[in-house]
């Protein structure tokens, strides 16, 4: 895949950047690859779940300067009704 590709399949996450790989999409599920491009490591995943625990674990990994990431959160929406009752 050329450098120029990349941009278009990576995601960066608290400084860090991701290239999802799917191989093959089967019962509501994905297998692939993810690589983490800064620490040269790729490792598979069977399912969207174990993926989803390997982002974790990276982004668990990387330091920050305040030690803290700002993620959004079900407690901190402010998101007004889709409907309302009038």
């Amino acid at each position: 895949m050329a450098v120029e590709d990349r941009s278009k399949y990576s995601m960066k996450m608290g400084g860090s950047t991701f290239v999802i790989r799917i191989h093959f999409k089967q019962n509501a599920n994905w297998q692939g690859t993810i690589q983490w491009l800064e620490e040269n490591k790729t490792v598979s995943f069977r399912s969207i779940l174990e993926m989803i625990f390997l982002l974790n674990e990276a982004i668990d990994k990387i330091p920050t300067s305040n030690g803290e990431f700002e993620f959004r959160s079900w407690d901190d929406l402010h998101i007004e009704p889709y409907y309302s009752d009038k």
